[in-house]
């Protein structure tokens, strides 16, 4: 082992709760608890603890004692436990407000539970910007851990991630304690070989990191006998004290020494952990920000839209504490960090996202249906940028439904079902949504029949439409949009009217000829609709064409002269039912998760059209949303 430098090592462990609350019980009785109780007989050993705020209430409930064996070690400045957001946000992504409560929150549960004030603060995968400083401050956070990568990567030289550093935003100041997050050590890795590890970084001899383990790693570095001592008590041999190698403590010990730190800016930034957990080496480089991630990935940056929107409505709410505070909550939950991580990026969609999805929009859906004030609340038409893309989106607000509709294909982007707090256009697809527009050739329309995607350029679809007028009062709204379609570049209209209603929406479509030719093809719409997959309760798809009728589970078809179709979503028991006023033909196409299951639809309405100069043609759509009642 060199003994080239010394290094001080703050040890510690995140615990949160896990995603499926039935696994808590297992969580506590095989990490948690074995890892409380070996620490209580090892009075030497310090250690730092990060509890989110759902972890502390499940254990409050199920083992209060927990508490009395750790405020004692606490008591006796062996452990150290502290501060963050309540549900384990990225801090970035949150206005200041939201910030400061969700900080306030957890200090008020580790007072209660520890009788101490938390000094320092547990930053998310190390989001990171230097606007925090201000919000953290004003919570009485005098440190913060972050990423030693980027400490090291600031830019100043001679700061190489192994010492604390002071950062400073409009006159706050604040310390940033280097921090490395090591998942499961190999069985192999010797206590000795393990500090090397570290001795070997430090340029100076006042080296100093917090080293905070997987939950799941836990359990092996303190299992140990009377015969063979454990990874941990083998590793507290190497630590004669504050004059050997190695020195363990905890970060509010450490940084209580007395010498200045120098002064450093830490630009926006993300542990790179976010990006890859487990797979990527803990000594990578960071990512530029959590933004960068968010800003690339469809459902994330449709789900912090829907959040900020549901942020403005929680803070307009006045009079009423006790709803404002229950949707503040809610508010809250929909901001885990757990909701905008890496997997939310996959285009194809997998169980655990879609379930993430739905967990979130859930609790975003609660916290806007208490900001809703009975006898003050009535249906309306508003606008806004709600994506925050420049343009602004129009809102039909109804007593069971939100519909959000875009210029950009005139789609509906977004409806909320109150009833069963979901968004069922939550599906990650270009062009996605309720009534996008296509004018489709014979080969395009040959393709689509055929179950695959229509090729070439659409003429509706990425067109963006302009609003023509808007009736808040009867809560209708007209939209249009011009095309060419062809080798002949034929030109083309069509007026898109929209009339909502508490059971649905009618959207009538008007399509015109503009050119001077004859003009032919198909004129389709199409459904992007989110569902869920259940065992023995799938999706199931009932039609009407004629004098027969077709009931069985989503799976790809193609049906002519079709009077109505409608969709089951198993789970929500909400019922989607389509009604052309002229049969149409029809296509399903179910989209599938990386495991299989079923998670959303496209189904497509198309109508062959033939139109003289000058002349056009009218459709209409009816959608009906309701719940299936079980006999």
């Amino acid at each position: 082992m060199s003994s080239q430098n010394s290094i001080t090592l703050c040890l510690g462990a995140h615990c949160v709760a896990p995603a499926e609350p039935s696994s808590a019980e297992h969580l506590y009785q095989t990490v948690y608890k074995p890892l409380v109780s070996a620490l209580y007989n090892l009075p030497n050993i310090p250690f730092t603890f990060a509890f989110d705020g759902p972890i502390l209430e499940w254990m409050e409930q199920h083992h209060p004692e927990f508490f009395m064996i750790l405020e004692e070690m606490v008591g006796r400045k062996q452990v150290e436990i502290l501060g963050g957001g309540y549900y384990s946000p990225f801090f970035p992504l949150l206005p200041p407000a939201d910030r400061v409560g969700q900080i306030e929150l957890l200090t008020t549960q580790v007072r209660k539970n520890f009788g101490r004030r938390p000094r320092g603060c547990w930053l998310e995968s190390s989001a990171w910007e230097p606007s925090m400083i201000s919000s953290l401050t004003s919570c009485g956070m005098e440190y913060v851990l972050l990423d030693r990568m980027m400490i090291a990567s600031s830019g100043f030289p001679g700061v190489d991630g192994w010492v604390p550093v002071n950062v400073e935003d409009c006159g706050k100041t604040l310390l940033a304690f280097p921090l490395d997050l090591r998942g499961p050590l190999s069985e192999h890795l010797s206590p000795a070989a393990f500090l090397d590890d570290y001795l070997e970084g430090p340029s100076s001899d006042d080296g100093c990191l917090g080293v905070f383990f997987h939950a799941h790693a836990l359990p092996a570095l303190f299992s140990g006998t009377q015969e063979s001592p454990s990874w941990m008590e083998r590793l507290q041999e190497l630590s004669p004290g504050p004059s050997g190698v190695l020195n363990l403590s905890t970060p509010g010990k450490t940084i209580k020494r007395n010498r200045i730190y120098r002064k450093i800016f830490i630009q926006a930034g993300i542990s790179s952990d976010f990006a890859q957990t487990g797979s990527r080496p803990h000594r990578s480089l960071p990512l530029g920000s959590v933004k960068h991630a968010l800003y690339a990935s469809r459902s994330g940056m449709n789900l912090y839209a829907k959040m900020m929107y549901v942020h403005v409505l929680v803070n307009q709410l006045r009079g009423d504490k006790a709803r404002k505070k229950n949707a503040r909550e809610e508010l809250w939950r929909s901001q885990s960090g757990t909701f905008y991580g890496p997997e939310m990026d996959n285009p194809e969609g997998c169980e655990r996202s879609v379930s993430l999805r739905n967990r979130a929009y859930k609790h975003l859906l609660l916290a806007e249906k208490s900001t809703r004030l009975r006898g003050v609340f009535s249906p309306s038409i508003v606008s806004f940028d709600f994506d925050m893309d420049g343009m602004k989106e129009w809102l039909c607000q109804l007593e069971t439904l939100n519909m959000y509709a875009h210029l950009q294909g005139g789609r509906l982007f977004e409806i909320d079902h109150f009833r069963t707090n979901r968004n069922f256009v939550d599906i990650c697809r270009r062009h996605g949504g309720f009534f996008v527009d296509h004018f489709l050739d014979r080969d395009e329309v040959a393709a689509l029949r055929d179950g695959n995607r229509i090729p070439g350029s659409p003429v509706f679809a990425d067109r963006l439409y302009q609003d023509v007028s808007v009736d808040s009062s009867k809560l209708e709204m007209q939209f249009r949009a011009n095309g060419l379609f062809g080798p002949l570049q034929q030109p083309i209209s069509l007026k898109k009217n929209y009339a909502f209603r508490n059971e649905g929406v009618q959207v009538q479509y008007i399509l015109k000829n503009e050119s001077p030719l004859n003009l032919a093809g198909s004129f389709a719409t199409s459904v992007d609709l989110a569902v869920t997959e259940t065992r023995g309760n799938p999706p199931a798809v009932s039609l009407y064409t004629g004098e027969n009728r077709f009931e069985g589970p989503v799976e790809s078809l193609v049906r002519d002269d079709v009077e109505w179709i409608r969709i089951d979503d198993g789970e929500t028991r909400s019922r989607f039912t389509l009604e052309p006023n002229e049969n149409a033909f029809v296509t399903l196409v179910p989209y599938r998760s990386t495991e299989g299951t079923l998670v959303a639809l496209r189904l497509y309405l198309h109508w062959n059209v033939e139109l003289g100069p000058n002349y056009e043609t009218e459709k209409t759509v009816f959608l009906k949303i309701d719940l299936r009642e079980d006999r």
